[in-house]
């Protein structure tokens, strides 16, 4: 049977069972949550670790969303847990350098990654078809840095990485890899692929003798965050904005007349 990972995102709970960033491996045992919360999710935990999937956003994957029935005050994310390395191995998923017949897999994958930032931000990002032009993908596969998996002979993430080299009075000198795009296709979340892809850039990592493996990720991305934090990533910096249209600061700290 499989581990399900619940992770708690939200917290008002009244009686104090839940606070947010609590996070419980469920194998065999109710996790310490209300009665009301668990029979809430107790189907799809059971259904993820019997196999199954769930519907997930316009598709299906094997995680879930929900929230308690007093009013939403809990809310919980779900999804079937893999110790790195191991149920799906690099035996099932397998990883190499994109071709050019890759691209319409390849596409596919970024329109749905592209379509989750509108969701968060349309203030920023927006739809776009034209996201990826086939020139531009044909000629980075031929210079290599490019990479698919693939499970069952289907293209099922994508993988771009750099080598950057840092080097400035402010900066200790220092080669590392860079992880430009790294996506899985909505139906194949879940299955271990983005671990795969983390065990493939630690070999180069390790072959290529650099320093560090560095990403950026959305803020609001709150799943990626969580798996990343899972294979040992950690805060370097945080990029912020201020929203004038939103300005709350000018409230709290109005501008006072200086003579």
């Amino acid at each position: 049977m499989k581990k399900v990972r619940l992770t708690v995102t939200e917290s008002r709970c009244r009686g104090g069972y839940c606070r947010a960033g609590d996070t419980y491996l469920v194998e065999d045992l109710c996790p310490p949550v209300c009665h009301e919360l668990w029979n809430t999710i107790y189907p799809m935990v059971y259904a993820l670790q019997n196999g199954g999937d769930l519907d997930c956003g316009s598709g299906r994957a094997k995680q879930f969303e929900a929230a308690c029935p007093d009013g939403g005050r809990v809310k919980i994310h779900g999804e079937v847990w893999e110790e790195p390395g191991e149920t799906m191995t690099e035996r099932d998923i397998r990883i190499r350098p994109a071709v050019a017949g890759d691209y319409q897999a390849v596409r596919e994958i970024l329109l749905q990654v592209q379509q989750m930032h509108v969701e968060w931000r349309p203030d920023i990002y927006r739809a776009n078809e034209n996201l990826l032009p086939e020139a531009y993908f044909a000629e980075a596969a031929e210079r290599g840095g490019f990479f698919v998996a693939e499970l069952d002979g289907t293209v099922a993430g994508i993988l771009e990485i750099q080598r950057r080299h840092v080097e400035s009075p402010a900066h200790v000198t220092r080669d590392v890899l860079f992880i430009d795009t790294m996506a899985v296709a909505e139906a194949y979340r879940g299955m271990g692929i983005g671990h795969a892809f983390f065990r493939f850039v630690r070999r180069r990592k390790k072959e290529e003798k650099l320093d560090g493996i560095e990403l950026q990720v959305n803020a609001r991305n709150a799943s990626a965050i969580r798996m990343y934090e899972s294979c040992g990533f950690t805060g370097k910096s945080i990029h912020m904005e201020r929203l004038e249209e939103n300005d709350e600061s000018e409230k709290r700290f109005p501008e006072k007349n200086v003579k």
